[in-house]
């Protein structure tokens, strides 16, 4: 696969992937690398003004100590990509309708433990936030020091390991410092709230979510802990061949019906501004390009 063969596909979550040949969409470190290397593609693209569901996956871990375990997959296991499609009780229905997908144990251990998944543990995170399902790691962009309690440090292993595999690299922060951004924020769940949420319901022992890089009109956060996978936004990979029929079937999201011409409709401004109060930072960015879609001419 090479960088001319790959394509921004868009739609939400399942319309998107749908159209991608499985096992070349881009995970986030290869994206942050992309924006630094080829930042607009052959087709006009500019990477850094666009904002992308990942091919991360993102498993919660309870342990028998009481610890958080955060396993990040490779696409092969990433098992809500997996299971987008499934009949009943997709992943994709899952995080729509309950907000968190429960993959069976044994699938799950078996993606935690892949040779491409990287687990972090969670309790040696120094995280910043005050909500009660998500948390951040909030990184400085000029020496990648992370921001504590007593002022910016160096990143432990812990963090430092959950950097590297996302693409927090020195060469990969120093283009966010150039240009303009000072800090930059992981998202990820809550520890509490997943050891809450695993222990009311033993079913499955992790809650699993998606993920999205940002644009760089904020701070380019990448979100570990996403579950608004219904939005219209787009995955970057190698787009697969179609029957002429079934194309029209795959990714369309309905279009907002016209509005009779005596109707005054509110301006995206004023939605927007009106929405602020009751959108979550983490889903900010993803609400806001949705709604841009709707005032598309």
């Amino acid at each position: 696969m090479t960088l001319d063969t790959l394509v921004n596909i868009p739609g939400n979550l399942r319309g998107a992937y749908n159209q991608a040949v499985p096992g070349t969409l881009r995970h986030v470190d290869e994206l942050m690398d992309e924006r630094q290397t080829c930042p607009v593609t052959p087709e006009g693209d500019d990477l850094r003004k666009q904002s992308f569901y990942t091919a991360d996956g993102h498993g919660y871990f309870s342990t028998a100590a009481g610890d958080i375990e955060w396993a990040i997959t490779r696409e092969a296991d990433n098992l809500i990509l997996r299971h987008l499609n499934d009949a009943v009780n997709s992943s994709y229905d899952q995080l729509v309708q309950t907000r968190n997908y429960r993959p069976d144990n044994a699938e799950a251990q078996a993606a935690k433990t892949a040779d491409g998944t990287v687990v972090v543990k969670m309790n040696q995170l120094r995280l910043s936030g005050t909500e009660k399902e998500w948390r951040y790691l909030q990184i400085r962009t000029k020496d990648g020091f992370i921001q504590t309690e007593d002022g910016y440090q160096v990143p432990n292993a812990e963090e430092q390991k959950a950097m590297t595999r996302l693409g927090y690299t020195p060469q990969n922060l120093h283009m966010l410092k150039e240009a303009g951004k000072t800090e930059t924020k992981i998202y990820i769940l809550n520890p509490t709230y997943v050891h809450k949420k695993i222990t009311a319901d033993r079913t499955s022992d992790s809650l699993w979510l998606a993920s999205w890089l940002s644009n760089f009109y904020n701070s380019s956060d990448f979100v570990a802990s996403d579950r608004i996978v219904s939005y219209n936004g787009r995955v970057r990979g190698v787009r697969r061949e179609v029957a002429v029929g079934d194309a029209a079937k795959i990714g369309k999201v309905p279009r907002a019906p016209v509005a009779p011409s005596e109707v005054t409709l509110a301006t995206f401004e004023q939605v927007k501004a009106y929405s602020t109060p009751f959108v979550p930072d983490t889903a900010r960015e993803q609400f806001e390009e949705g709604l841009r879609n709707l005032y598309k001419p």
